[in-house]
């Protein structure tokens, strides 16, 4: 994992982490399983790059990363994952401050698709009054992109070309890393249940303040 990546996962972890500790983040969009939801984030320069996560239970996985004619960009994520993202850009404003199409002039955007919609976050233009709007937008974009970096997609054509051997192992290394992901949540879960309530009230933070 690269420092960027690992940078990326610090700073979504511990704004989850926030989120346990203090009153619920914001939700204004609700997954359904089943109904597919996407956040992108997209390039808007020269390069043109997009990267997408969508809810896991809205595609079957092999019909994602085996055809060799899908969407590159596209990974999938479990739901719960997903749906703390979408909670953590609401508490960073994202849906107040979103569109319909990306502003003119803009370098990225954040994108969330959703019951038939299209909901689009520009990074503000770079005129001084927008250092902390652009600050809360990267940050943001950050989020996205810690998810995006830690799920994996090997691809068809990728998967091709790894000796089986090796291909097994990932696929030995995928699975005890799932297995450790849960057995960690369900023991945060009993913590939690076991904790003592407190009676003072806490207020919601956003993440990054």
């Amino acid at each position: 994992m690269s420092p960027r990546t690992r940078c990326f996962a610090s700073l979504l972890g511990a704004c989850l982490a926030l989120a346990a500790c203090a009153s619920p983040l914001p939700r204004v969009v609700t997954i359904a399983p089943g109904e597919r939801t996407r956040v992108q984030v997209i390039d808007l320069g020269a390069n043109g790059h997009t990267f997408t996560v969508q809810n896991a239970s809205s595609m079957d996985r092999d019909k994602v990363y085996r055809d060799p004619a899908g969407e590159s960009g596209l990974k999938l994520v479990e739901d719960d994952r997903l749906q703390q993202l979408l909670d953590v850009l609401a508490a960073q404003g994202m849906f107040a401050k979103a569109g319909a199409a990306p502003v003119s002039g803009s370098r990225a955007a954040i994108v969330v698709e959703h019951d038939g919609k299209r909901m689009v976050w520009s990074r503000p233009l770079a005129t001084p009054e927008n250092v902390e709007p652009i600050r809360v937008f990267e940050e943001s974009r950050a989020y996205v992109l810690s998810v995006y970096n830690a799920a994996s997609a090997y691809r068809r054509t990728e998967l091709d070309q790894i000796d089986p051997k090796l291909r097994a192992k990932i696929e030995a290394e995928k699975q005890k890393t799932e297995q450790a992901r849960k057995a960690a949540e369900a023991k945060n879960a009993d913590a939690k249940a076991g904790a003592p309530k407190s009676s003072g009230s806490t207020q919601a933070k956003e993440p990054g303040k």
